[in-house]
């Protein structure tokens, strides 16, 4: 997968495929939650889908994300680091705990 920015939007090439993706900027996506906590942030932008999904807060330092396919994470700060993520799936539910 490969994603460029093209002035006014994004193109994103996954499989032979390209998928246009209009928004201005895309500057918080997955991989960013793991080092800062998504204060004021309505939005992320998921790679693997190729959208943007919405950022539920539970309440002060714990947020959820809901995925297309049905399965979610919620993600849990400590001093605005993430220090474990709840992972549920229609297969499995793990919590991951970072080392510091």
């Amino acid at each position: 997968m490969h994603t460029t920015f093209k002035g006014t939007y994004y193109l994103v090439k996954f499989r032979n495929k390209e998928i246009i993706v209009h928004k201005p900027v895309i500057d918080y996506n997955m991989v960013c939650l793991y080092t800062i906590e998504p204060h004021n942030r309505e939005t992320i932008y998921s790679d693997k889908y190729h959208s943007f999904l919405f950022i539920q807060k539970i309440k002060a330092h714990h947020y959820k994300i809901q995925f297309p396919d049905g399965n979610y994470n919620e993600y849990f700060y400590e001093n605005g680091r993430c220090t474990s993520i709840k992972v549920e799936s229609s297969m499995y539910s793990v919590i991951m705990v970072l080392k510091k």
